[in-house]
């Protein structure tokens, strides 16, 4: 689905850049070396270790002005919703087992003109340019592009770890409502396992009476194209083939922020479908002269009568 015409994007843009500036001031006040906003990366903490386990991949770290260890820096982006992935189907079991291995949750969000997320975009080169600074070379990026108002941020996590005897022991449960049919048992016969590194999380935001923002869990399945969310998420490096280095933004959690622009657009489109599946009838401009006329007086009038295109009259 598209954000089409039934889609008041000056108002969802309006509303977006509060969402940002609102997550750029929580960030700040808790100065949190692993919390950080994509548009305010802070460049000179940055550094990339290889991960202790894949000798193909790298993460993203920040150093802490207190001298603790290093962390993985979670970063922090909102936007409007173009594209959502995050429940699992039963197309699923037909895949084969190399492709299996790639199923992930998705979401691609666009910021169309807002300033404030066109800067999240920039910074994202800002970011690209840490890991380019460690390899001594150019890193490519399967998830994001431009800087205008076409530009996008995707996330995503794979839905398995291949098995291995330390996968298999940290098995986890899927987040509730990721897999309401049970397909990603499936893949466990073929040494494909759900672990905690695969879980995405998901929350929605309520205003209280007080004004007060509160959190709460939400089903995947409730998110729509055109929702205005906040995505958390890391950033790693993966070894490509022909040693090309790709750039990966690893999706945590997704929060709803305002799904009002979506539900309104929602309910445009469904009021445009009824208009167009209610039958044209014709309305009878006159009347029988009494109950006992027979057919063939019937037929007659009826050759006479005025009749009219009335969109407005429904049968039932």
């Amino acid at each position: 689905m598209e954000l089409d015409c039934h889609y008041d994007k000056s108002g969802a843009v309006e509303a977006l850049d509060e969402v940002i500036q609102g997550g750029l001031a929580y960030v700040a006040a808790k100065e949190d070396a692993a919390i950080q906003h994509l548009s305010a990366v802070d460049l000179d903490r940055l550094i990339v270790k290889q991960n202790s386990t894949n000798n193909k991949m790298w993460h993203l770290m920040s150093t802490t002005p207190d001298g603790s260890p290093d962390c993985e820096v979670v970063f922090r982006v909102q936007g409007i919703l173009a594209a959502v992935d995050l429940v699992a189907n039963h197309k699923f079991t037909k895949c084969k087992p190399d492709r299996a291995a790639g199923l992930s949750q998705r979401v691609k969000l666009i910021g169309l003109d807002s300033p404030l997320f066109q800067n999240a975009l920039r910074q994202t080169l800002l970011v690209h340019s840490a890991f380019e600074r460690h390899f001594g070379r150019s890193v490519n990026s399967w998830n994001v592009g431009g800087e205008t108002a076409d530009g996008y941020i995707s996330l995503s996590s794979n839905y398995f770890t291949r098995s291995t005897p330390s996968a298999a022991a940290e098995r986890h449960e899927p987040a509730d409502g990721v897999d309401p049919f049970g397909v990603l048992q499936h893949f466990e016969k073929i040494g494909l396992v759900h672990t905690k590194e695969n879980v995405v999380k998901y929350f929605r935001k309520y205003m209280s009476k007080d004004g007060v923002a509160e959190i709460y869990g939400a089903f995947p399945g409730n998110f729509r194209v055109g929702d205005i969310v906040e995505a958390r998420g890391s950033v790693t490096v993966v070894s490509a083939k022909n040693s090309t280095l790709k750039v990966h933004y690893h999706l945590h959690s997704v929060i709803l922020h305002d799904a009002r622009f979506s539900k309104i657009a929602e309910d445009l489109r469904a009021k445009v479908v009824r208009r167009a599946i209610v039958p044209s009838v014709l309305v009878r401009k006159g009347e029988f002269i009494d109950e006992d006329e027979d057919v063939g007086q019937t037929r007659k009038r009826l050759k006479e009568l005025a009749v009219t295109d009335d969109d407005s009259v429904m049968t039932h």
